[in-house]
């Protein structure tokens, strides 16, 4: 009867929704997603390490300029980056700062 029918399609719509929800399960990738990704973290390493060999070479470059020419226009910050002067400073602060000796 009518309600006979009713429990069929409740169970029938309940085991649609339970076999969609197990579909949904097993379509999500789980555990290690290196495969995917390896590839651009390498790639993107590779790119770190470029920049950092460029930027010690243009720090390298710098340091001749200075050593051949002598210092012309160069900033207050990039003098005292080159030589060493800041450094020295700053490791005084420290060691005032922190007690450190």
């Amino acid at each position: 009867t009518e309600e006979e029918v009713e429990q069929i399609i409740e169970g029938t719509i309940f085991n649609y929704h339970r076999e969609q929800r197990t579909l949904e399960r097993k379509r999500k990738r789980v555990g290690n997603k290196y495969w995917r990704f390896g590839k651009l973290n390498k790639e993107g390493n590779i790119r770190k390490i470029k920049k950092g060999k460029k930027n010690q070479q243009k720090f390298e470059r710098r340091k001749g300029v200075i050593k051949r020419e002598g210092v012309k226009n160069w900033s207050e910050r990039i003098k005292e980056k080159i030589l060493g002067e800041g450094r020295e400073k700053k490791q005084d602060l420290r060691t005032k700062k922190y007690g450190n000796s």
